[in-house]
C-alpha cells in the first residue's frame, strides 16, 4: 500500500504513476498531481511501481510516499519511506 504524506506537484503537467507491478507494463493504479492527498493506493501484485514525470518548469515541494507491504516472514510487515 503506498500513502500519500505529501502531493505538491505542478497540476497537470508533474505526474506520479503508481502500477501494480514491476514496471510500466503492469496495470495502473492511479494518475496524481497537484496538492490534494489521494486515497491511499493498493495493489494485488505483490509490488508496486512508480514513476514521476515532470516537466521541470515550475518548482514545488515535489512528493512523499509511505509504502507499506505485508512479508512472507514471520508475518512482519516491512516499512518503506520514498
Amino acid at each position: 500500500t503506498a500513502t500519500f504524506t505529501r502531493l505538491s506537484t505542478q497540476l497537470g503537467n508533474d505526474l506520479v504513476s503508481i502500477y501494480d507491478g514491476t514496471n510500466s507494463s503492469a496495470a495502473l493504479l492511479g494518475t496524481f498531481s497537484g496538492t490534494t492527498l489521494p486515497a491511499a493506493v493498493s495493489g494485488n501484485s505483490g509490488s508496486l511501481y512508480i514513476e514521476f514525470i515532470s516537466d521541470a518548469s515550475i518548482n514545488n515541494t515535489g512528493w512523499s510516499i509511505d509504502y507499506t507491504s505485508v512479508g512472507a516472514m514471520m508475518g512482519q510487515p516491512p516499512q518503506h519511506k520514498f
